[in-house]
C-alpha cells in the first residue's frame, strides 16, 4: 500500500479528525495551561504578601477554573489548592499570634510538602505528558507524606493541622 492509499484510508476512518484535532488543538492547549500557570503565580504572591480574605479566595476560584478548562486532572488541582488554603490558614493564623510585620515561619517539613505540591502542578503545567505518566504515584507519596504531617501534629511536634482541613469554604 503506498502512503496516498494509507492516507486515504485513515481519512474515510475518520482519523484525520483525530490527528487535526490534536495538530490544531496544540495552541489552544499551551494557551491555556499558560493561565492556570498566572493563576498559581497570583496565588503564590497572594500568599506571601498576606493579601486579604477575599482576594486570596478569588484568586484560589481563578486557579479552579483556568485548570479545569485546561484540563488538569482534577486530584492535582485538589491537592494544590487545599495545601495553599492550609498555608493561608497557617499564615494567617501566625501573623495574628505575632503581629502584622512579624516574620513568618512555617515548619520545614510542611514547607517542603507545599514546595512539592506546587512543584507537581507546576512540572504537570510544562510537561503534561511526561507528568502525568508518573503522577498517580507522586499524588499518592505526597498524600502519605501528608498524613504523616497530621500525624506528626497529633503527636504535637508541628503545625500541619491545616493540612487536615480539606473543605473550606472559597
Amino acid at each position: 500500500m503506498t502512503m496516498t492509499a494509507v492516507s486515504a484510508f485513515l481519512a474515510a476512518l475518520g482519523a484525520g479528525s483525530v490527528v487535526s484535532y490534536f495538530v490544531t488543538g496544540a495552541p489552544q492547549r499551551r494557551k491555556s495551561r499558560a493561565e492556570v500557570r498566572r493563576s498559581v503565580l497570583m496565588v503564590e504572591r497572594l500568599r506571601m504578601t498576606g493579601a486579604n480574605d477575599e482576594e486570596y479566595r478569588d484568586a484560589i476560584r481563578e486557579v479552579i477554573a483556568t485548570a479545569l478548562v485546561a484540563r488538569v486532572p482534577r486530584d492535582l488541582v485538589d491537592s494544590y489548592v487545599y495545601s495553599r488554603r492550609a498555608s493561608w490558614a497557617l499564615t494567617k493564623e501566625k501573623r495574628e499570634e505575632r503581629g502584622e510585620h512579624s516574620p513568618l515561619y512555617i515548619s520545614r517539613d510542611v514547607s517542603q510538602y507545599l514546595v512539592a505540591i506546587g512543584e507537581l502542578l507546576v512540572d504537570y503545567l510544562w510537561q503534561p505528558t511526561r507528568t502525568r505518566l508518573r503522577l498517580r504515584q507522586k499524588l499518592r507519596a505526597l498524600s502519605a507524606e501528608r498524613e504523616a504531617l497530621l500525624r506528626q501534629d497529633r503527636e504535637g511536634h508541628g503545625d500541619g493541622h491545616f493540612l487536615g482541613l480539606r473543605y473550606w469554604d472559597v
